[in-house]
């Protein structure tokens, strides 16, 4: 699960899939949202980790969007535990 986290001026806002959604496959991404904007340069893969495993890569969205690219587990199974543990800096306005 994705607990609400600060980051310098701001706090994750959603995460998709859902904070405690049951699926029945693993999805390729994982979508977060921030309530302020995110320098791009402060991201990394390994800022997001599912049951220990970091993801593979991200795709910036908008200003306070990325999905992140999940990794394959290695049992084929659904993960439990999402974690944010990047500490990303917000855009100067």
């Amino acid at each position: 699960m994705l607990e609400r986290r600060t980051l310098l001026s701001g706090v994750v806002t959603g995460i998709v899939p859902a904070n405690g959604a049951m699926l029945s496959a693993s999805p390729a991404l994982a979508t977060v949202d921030f309530s302020v904007p995110f320098d791009v340069a402060t991201i990394q893969a390994d800022d997001l980790r599912i049951d220990e495993a970091a993801s593979t890569g991200f795709t910036v969205i908008d200003e306070d969007t990325v999905s992140f690219h999940l990794p394959t587990l290695a049992d084929g199974g659904v993960g439990r535990w999402l974690s944010l543990r990047g500490m990303f800096r917000a855009t100067s306005t």
